[in-house]
């Protein structure tokens, strides 16, 4: 590693800071105590409003359910009473008591005669005397006619001020209830009042009478206050001059408002009491932070100043060249700064690894194109090889003692064809043309070439089936799975081992990568190191590569899974360190059979009708070859060697030419470029071209994509098949001119 740069910089020290910090926290705790100051205000007004609304709302309830009940049970009395004869005078031997409740703890019942004579009462007699009687009352009369509910109003019988219900018995008097309104407030502050010192009024519904007040409740039942004295939700002085905080709620069915009002002095004592002890955390808070700032001062930022120096005197090339020491601050620091540096080293050293894939990947490129290209120049002497061998097949009789050589010649030429097909796969020139193939067959053909790449260290084991296995893929991508697979296996096996290809047929029902059917199955076992789980993860991953570096470049099984899964299949692998590997290459089967093309000898209609075609080749034996073919099949050929000397032979030809056969790449000027000058004389002619590139791989403007395309090496029979097809039926080289 090397070090950007050793000037200091030129900030404050890390004392001032320590400083900054200590004003911002006495800063911080004025702001806080002004806060809580006023919070706390805030909040003992809020807490004291929300226990009076609470307070008012649920006594009123209470006292709603209360009065209710009362007239309820009057009623009630009243009915069970109803057409019986009631004694003119008062008797003790009725039965009468009144249940106290919440609101109204004391009162009474009384059965009135129309005179208003209590008749029966839940009142006791005293030495022998009838209870006090109700003549002269005026609410007396109305009471015998129709239900009544009054309040306030004094009890003659108490002298209190009560609240009165009332209902008439037909003809004979009332029965009327007395509920002490002395007590009301204070037993509904006592149950509702939460303990704080509350006042409870009970005000009528002219909002000015009192009904019941839970302060001093002897004296101010009955009491009619002032405009100014009646009570108001908010904050005010209640009738005594003490400051309340007020919410009301209406008492249902009666039309009374029932007040609670929180002494103010106490709820806002209650809130200082909390802001003082806020007030004292924040204080001891402060002090904590000042005193923990100097202690970190002293505890870190003294070592922090050692460890810079010792950072910048350390080694910068060194492994680990700051000294963990000091406190455990600032050794842990001095731990982090080593994992960094190292991390750097380790990426670095990453970095250099991937350089490393990328220019051997280039590499490998680059001499897939010298592959590439000496497969070209190879495949013209296996066509002229073929080519004349097949003559010679077709001159000697099959008793001929030449025969047996030149059919030796020509299994050694259809070897060769085999050789570059695998060359191109290697250099990846070959385009994708999936085409159903005998899957056994491709196996068993490179057996020969896999025993060679396996080496002698490594036994192959082949176990095709009896069956046919057809199959759609590219043949020369399937060779490259094949290929790739088991140059794998035989680096897992540097000792050598043994390497088995089984061959067989499976049904898959449910799979989440593949669709459901028959599927052939290639395993590849092999008895090697194996793997682990965390590489079998990665193993698809391009440039992933467990090999030492120059020994892969990690495209190997990556390429196999993208052909694979393009052809509608996948891979499966099975490893455990040492225990061996196996690959197992899912393709789906065919329906219909697949087979070899064979080519026939001649097929009907491949003889010439007299036609001429200008034959372009700069390989000499190529071009003997191809115009004996031709001649020999009926047609006029011209022949040249190069793109120039095919223009001359044009521009001096009297009858028009049929068709341009012409090779793609000719030096100095490409096939496409020939055919642009060509149809300038020779408007009507046909085009096909020759070639050992494919299309796709081919240099930009060699081979137009939209003419007939012969592929090196062919055989006779392929040529006549292509030239017959193409005279009867292909586009005239103006076309394909415009048509580009």
């Amino acid at each position: 590693m090397g070090v950007v740069g050793r000037r200091r910089g030129r900030g404050l020290p890390l004392a001032m800071y320590f400083l900054a910090l200590i004003a911002l926290a006495i800063v911080a705790a004025v702001a806080a105590a002004a806060y809580v100051s006023i919070q706390a205000h805030r909040d003992a007004e809020h807490g004291a409003r929300a226990n009076a609304r609470f307070a008012a709302d649920t006594a009123a309830r209470r006292l709603g359910d209360a009065v209710a009940s009362m007239r309820a049970t009057i009623v009630g009395v009243a009915g069970t009473l109803e057409g019986q004869t009631l004694p003119a005078t008062f008797t003790s031997a009725c039965s009468l008591s009144y249940s106290g409740s919440d609101a109204f703890p004391r009162g009474h019942v009384d059965i009135l005669a129309p005179s208003g004579t209590v008749v029966c009462s839940s009142r006791p007699a005293r030495g022998g005397k009838p209870p006090k009687g109700y003549a002269g009352a005026g609410w007396l009369a109305a009471a015998g006619t129709r239900p009544l509910f009054r309040a306030p109003l004094v009890d003659a019988a108490t002298g209190q001020a009560a609240v009165l219900a009332s209902a008439p018995l037909a003809h004979s008097g009332a029965v009327v209830a007395f509920a002490d309104l002395a007590l009301s407030a204070r037993s509904l502050g006592q149950l509702y009042g939460g303990g704080h010192p509350a006042e409870f009024l009970i005000m009528a519904a002219n909002g000015r009478t009192i009904i019941s007040r839970s302060v001093a409740p002897g004296t101010w039942g009955g009491r009619t206050l002032t405009a100014a004295q009646a009570p108001r939700t908010g904050d005010h002085d209640d009738v005594d001059g003490t400051a309340r905080i007020y919410e009301a709620a209406p008492v249902a069915g009666t039309g009374w408002r029932l007040f609670v009002g929180e002494d103010r002095a106490a709820a806002l004592a209650t809130g200082i009491s909390l802001r003082d002890r806020e007030l004292w955390i924040i204080g001891i808070g402060l002090a904590l932070v000042v005193l923990a700032a100097f202690a970190i001062y002293r505890r870190v930022a003294v070592p922090v100043t050692r460890l810079a120096g010792a950072v910048r005197a350390a080694d910068p090339q060194s492994g680990r060249p700051v000294p963990v020491a000091g406190p455990a601050e600032v050794a842990g620091l001095a731990t982090d700064i080593n994992g960094l540096i190292d991390t750097v080293q380790r990426e670095l050293v990453e970095r250099q690894a991937l350089e490393e894939q990328l220019r051997h990947a280039q590499k490998m490129d680059a001499l897939g194109r010298v592959v590439a290209g000496v497969a070209h120049d190879f495949n013209n002497l296996v066509t002229v090889i073929g080519g004349f061998t097949g003559l010679i097949l077709k001159r000697v009789g099959r008793d001929d003692p030449l025969r047996d050589h030149a059919e030796e010649v020509s299994r050694a030429s259809e070897r060769a064809r085999v050789l570059l097909r695998q060359l191109l796969v290697f250099s990846r020139k070959e385009s994708a043309s999936p085409v159903l193939v005998e899957l056994n067959d491709v196996i068993m053909e490179m057996r020969s070439m896999l025993g060679r790449i396996l080496g002698p260290n490594v036994v192959l084991v082949a176990e095709p089936t009896t069956a046919a296995i057809p199959v759609r893929a590219d043949r020369g991508q399937l060779e490259q799975v094949v290929m790739n697979l088991a140059v794998n296996a035989r680096d897992a096996m540097p000792d050598g081992g043994r390497l088995v290809i089984r061959i067989e047929t499976t049904t898959v029902d449910d799979h989440a990568e593949i669709a459901p059917g028959e599927y052939a199955a290639v395993s590849f076992s092999d008895t090697g190191t194996g793997m682990t789980e965390a590489v079998r993860e990665r193993l698809f991953e391009p440039f992933f590569t467990t090999k030492e570096p120059g020994k892969g470049t990690g495209l190997g099984l990556a390429t196999c899974y993208g052909i694979v899964s393009q052809a509608g299949g996948k891979i499966d692998v099975t490893s455990a360190p040492g225990r061996g590997s196996t690959f197992t290459v899912y393709l789906p089967v065919e329906e219909e059979r697949a087979g070899a093309e064979p080519v026939a000898a001649t097929r009907p209609g491949r003889d010439g009708k007299g036609e001429t075609i200008l034959l372009v080749e700069d390989d000499d034996g190529l071009r003997n070859l191809t115009k004996i073919v031709l001649e020999d099949a009926g047609y006029h050929v011209l022949d040249a060697e190069t793109a120039e000397a095919a223009l001359g032979v044009a521009a001096g030809q009297p009858k028009p030419i049929d068709l341009l056969l012409t090779d793609g790449l000719m030096g100095s000027m490409t096939g496409r470029e020939l055919i642009e000058r060509f149809a300038v004389d020779q408007p009507q002619a046909r085009v096909i071209y020759m070639s050992g590139w494919e299309p796709e791989s081919a240099p930009p403007g060699a081979l137009p994509a939209n003419e007939t395309f012969l592929a090196k090496p062919f055989t006779p029979e392929a040529l006549l098949e292509a030239v017959r097809n193409e005279l009867d039926g292909g586009r005239s080289v103006s076309g394909s001119v415009a048509g580009s």
